[in-house]
């Protein structure tokens, strides 16, 4: 991830949101959010938002086998240490937040207002483990054996577990030609996550998230899982 000389990064207390509404005002709030912004042209509508990926696209395609094993996901959240999204006129960074996934194609939204005329070129995505400096108030990012990325709860065959990931997983796209966002068009730009995928072995059958041998995997697994649509409206 790149590191911004003209600001010092500040590690403060945050809060879990399953919406971050319009102006960016809680993260802002917490000490998180932050956006430069030209203002020389008409605004444009800007939608930032992650959520599950409803029309998955696999690089490679699993085998069509069946599997025995019944699999729920009933909770994923993750700890974003660093989000931007930044070009010509416009800078977003959010620092520091839990998205608490929603599983039923809900978005979670990042960021929704007008901005003034810009062109979007890359979008930097950080999910790690807290570092101790960062006061956290959901308690299942950390306990008595470290602090985690990504925490998914569920049941496997009816047997409740709670998978917990401790790796960092850095993603970068971006546009070329760029997003332009004027008076007369916006987009939405959805950080779109292939849940489906996360649990799977190639030949489509499930890996147990209880079982530490699959963690290697699993967390394969999720770093393939992450892509980006733009929408415009």
């Amino acid at each position: 991830m790149k590191t911004k000389t003209q600001k010092t990064k500040e590690r403060s207390s945050f809060r879990t949101y399953s919406l971050i509404l319009a102006l960016c005002i809680p993260m802002i709030a917490a000490g998180g959010c932050d956006t430069t912004q030209s203002r020389t042209d008409q605004p444009g509508q800007l939608r930032v938002v992650m959520q599950i990926d409803t029309n998955p696209v696999s690089v490679a395609p699993f085998n069509a086998a069946v599997s025995d094993d019944i699999l729920i996901l009933e909770e994923v959240k993750m700890f974003v240490e660093e989000f931007e999204l930044e070009g010509e006129n416009f800078e977003l960074e959010i620092e520091n937040f839990v998205v608490d996934l929603p599983l039923n194609e809900t978005p979670f939204v990042l960021f929704d207002q007008q901005i003034p005329g810009a062109k979007l070129e890359e979008l930097e995505l950080e999910i790690d483990k807290p570092d101790d400096d960062v006061n956290l108030q959901d308690p299942d990012f950390r306990d008595e054996n470290g602090s985690y990325s990504i925490i998914v709860k569920g049941t496997f065959n009816g047997n409740p577990f709670v998978f917990r990931s401790q790796k960092e997983f850095e993603f970068e796209f971006e546009w070329e030609p760029p997003i332009s966002i004027s008076e007369d068009e916006g987009a939405t730009v959805v950080v779109a996550i292939d849940l489906s995928k996360w649990f799977l072995q190639e030949d489509g059958t499930n890996l147990d998230p209880r079982d530490e041998s699959h963690a290697s995997k699993i967390n394969s697994n999720i770093k393939k899982s992450f892509r980006t649509v733009i929408n415009w409206h």
